[in-house]
């Protein structure tokens, strides 16, 4: 079930972004205003598209009536503000998550104490 409201950040190719409190039935067109008003941009939300940006660098481009946004999202992809008479700026991709170094050492740990375990019962068995 989708919460009735959830935060979202949107951000402009610059990577500056501002976080949204929107509905989960607000659509595209509102959710640029909202970004406009709040990044202090005097323009018409007519001139702006929202586009995902995913962790692979495609690039997907919501229609302005389309609602339901954050569910039709990826994982780990991006919203941003997007200028419609400028087709060549050039949106970054999101960084892809790394493993905390904490999380590697545990994961590195268990393979040497699985290593061992099997180890210890294959010299059990082939005795």
């Amino acid at each position: 079930m989708i919460p009735a409201t959830q935060w979202v950040k949107v951000y402009k190719a610059n990577e500056d972004y501002k976080t949204l409190s929107v509905g989960a039935t607000t659509p595209a067109i509102e959710i640029i205003s909202l970004a406009l008003d709040k990044m202090r941009i005097n323009s018409t939300p007519d001139q702006f598209v929202l586009c995902e940006v995913k962790t692979n660098g495609a690039i997907r481009e919501f229609k302005d009536d389309e609602i339901s946004l954050l569910s039709q999202m990826s994982r780990n992809g991006r919203l941003y503000l997007k200028e419609k008479n400028k087709p060549e700026t050039k949106l970054p991709p999101p960084p892809i998550p790394e493993r905390p170094q904490n999380v590697q050492n545990l994961l590195l740990g268990f393979y040497f104490i699985l290593f061992y375990f099997i180890l210890f019962y294959l010299s059990q068995y082939y005795q």
